[in-house]
């Protein structure tokens, strides 16, 4: 990661990742320090993970079993704060915003999908079966994980 640009990538594969549809131009930032300035690390993902869903929406909806085709259908309707243009009346999905972004930095967009891919599924499922129930209901969870799962392939 050698530029601004490099690391800006990686939080753009981030949002896509986790289906954040909040990164407008108050919800990114850059750090001076001295006479130098560098993007600020990733921050607002408030809206990701499908928070606005509801236990009954994710049962009633997305079961047997977390419905995978569902799912997908869900992930591809999330949507970016980025537009293609300025006469554009519809933001960027997040995948549309991935490919958009990585096109002006291929080598770093690789290297974040490199690590993307390295996660485990097995990773995965244990952080978020850490997050206490109080915080995330068993639905939550098992619809958080396939959610996951999806954007990443």
């Amino acid at each position: 990661m050698e530029t601004a640009l490099d690391v800006f990538v990686g939080h753009i594969l981030f949002d896509a990742w986790v289906a954040n549809q909040d990164r407008h131009h108050e919800n990114w930032g850059t750090v001076v320090l001295g006479s130098q300035m560098h993007l600020a690390p990733t921050f607002d993902h408030a809206s990701s993970l499908a928070r606005n869903l509801t236990d009954k929406e994710r049962l009633n909806d997305f079961k047997p079993a977390i419905n995978t085709e569902m799912i997908s259908s869900f992930v591809r309707k999330a949507r970016s704060a980025f537009y293609a243009s300025v006469q554009d009346r519809k933001p960027l999905s997040t995948m549309e915003a991935w490919r958009a972004f990585s096109s002006h930095a291929p080598q770093a967009a690789e290297a974040w999908l490199r690590r993307l891919a390295s996660v485990k599924v097995a990773t995965l499922e244990q952080m978020v079966a850490n997050i206490p129930s109080s915080r995330m209901s068993g639905a939550a969870v098992d619809f958080t994980v396939k959610l996951l799962e999806e954007n990443r392939r």
